[in-house]
């Protein structure tokens, strides 16, 4: 209703033969529209994830100023249009303003509640208590290289306050960790195999202990093992889901008690395109990990919802890092050369990490549960698996043929 005044006002007001009388009250209203531009960028900064305390008190403010602008234009009105008395129109102003300043910091305090219903107060930031990105904690476990890498140093950019790496290449890690120090972030490398519960534990609470949060935990660590099922066989099986799912679980399990404790905190696990739809030849044992990690993080996210804690899961695409040539702890069973291997990785088209790790923190901002990057519209037609399984299953499209490669060396033939 207060917000249709004014503007009743100043339809009525192109009728009106009183022209000295509304052109006050044009006056009056003009600035409340202002202020109504004012108060939707501040709430969009709100919303950005900007929630600093003083935006907050801002927009109460221009809630208030509005209200009286509206009272004020309302009594010229009144005292354009009719014979009261000054005295009863200081009466009407009093009661109006004062409804109108009750109203709007009422119905300031509901939408509040509305947009966030978790609403508190944290050191002077708002929302949940979770930070994004500005002066939040977070630890990224494969922060070396790759997506880990880009990751770190665009919460970095995005004004994160600490930054705890997780990597076995501990030299690589420390180049990252020098890089975010120059842009004066706090970072810390720690030489951990995400295999090792006590250990990760131990970095997860010293990390909690040290700067008294923790906003984020991004579960990137991983390897790829590919090849025939019969050569990858039970050792190296138990070796990708000793990394790419109980780390991904030991993560959690570090720092799940601690966001639930404090009521905050983001988990995000990634996985791959390959943990939604089968991964096609020699990529048996690969894409079985990470179709486990879908499935602990989007069930994950249903329980930990209660408890205000976020869980999203990121499934990277084709994206230019070194796990497709290996990495350093992977291993190609193909029996392809590795220079043959590599350049018929270099003909995939593959997304820029840095890039990649942009979008996706866009899309962990927004609180998606389940997201790939990049989004290429060949992998559309793979969809299809989530719609009709069989269809894509039986679709020669969908088969992945590294056998060609194969022709072009003998010694590598299967037997």
């Amino acid at each position: 209703m207060f917000l249709v005044i004014p503007w009743a006002i100043l339809l009525v007001s192109v009728y009106d033969k009183h022209q000295d009388g509304w052109t006050r009250v044009a006056r009056m209203i003009s600035p409340h529209l202002y202020v109504v531009q004012t108060q939707i960028g501040l709430e969009s900064l709100l919303m950005s994830g900007k929630r600093h305390g003083a935006l907050f008190g801002l927009i109460v403010m221009t809630n208030l100023y509005r209200g009286l602008t509206i009272a004020v234009g309302t009594i010229h009105y009144i005292g354009a249009r009719s014979q009261f008395s000054h005295k009863n129109i200081i009466v009407i102003l009093d009661v109006y303003m004062t409804l109108a300043i009750m109203v709007y910091l009422m119905s300031n305090v509901v939408i509040v509640k509305l947009w966030y219903p978790l609403l508190r107060i944290d050191n002077g930031l708002i929302a949940d208590g979770l930070r994004t990105y500005q002066d939040s904690v977070c630890i990224i476990t494969g922060g070396a290289s790759g997506i880990g890498k880009e990751m770190a140093l665009e919460l970095g950019k995005r004004g994160a306050h600490a930054i705890v790496l997780i990597d076995m290449q501990v030299e690589l890690a420390e180049e990252v960790a020098t890089m975010l120090r120059c842009e004066r972030v706090e970072s810390a490398v720690h030489k951990v195999d995400v295999r090792d519960y006590a250990s990760l534990q131990k970095i997860v609470n010293g990390t909690k202990k040290t700067y008294g949060r923790l906003d984020y935990m991004i579960n990137n660590a991983g390897v790829l093992v590919i090849g025939p099922i019969e050569k990858i066989g039970v050792e190296n099986f138990d070796y990708i889901f000793d990394v790419n799912v109980r780390g991904v679980h030991h993560g959690v399990q570090a720092a799940y008690p601690i966001m639930k404790n404090q009521g905050f905190g983001h988990i995000v696990n990634v996985s791959s395109l390959l943990g939604l739809i089968p991964g096609g030849q020699w990529a048996v044992a690969y894409s079985a990990s990470k179709h486990a990690v879908v499935g602990l993080s989007t069930n994950l996210r249903i329980e930990a919802a209660n408890h205000g804690v976020r869980i999203s899961c990121f499934c990277p695409g084709t994206v230019d890092t070194p796990i497709h040539t290996g990495g350093a702890f992977g291993k190609n069973l193909t029996g392809i050369p590795r220079d043959l291997w590599n350049a018929q990785v270099a003909k995939m088209n593959a997304m820029n990490a840095k890039t990649c790790a942009s979008i996706a923190l866009d899309k962990i901002a927004n609180n998606e549960a389940l997201f790939v990057v990049p989004f290429k519209p060949m992998l559309i037609s793979r969809y299809l698996y989530r719609v009709c399984p069989s269809l894509w299953l039986n679709n020669k499209v969908s088969k992945i043929d590294w056998r060609k490669n194969l022709s072009k060396v003998p010694e590598a033939k299967e037997e």
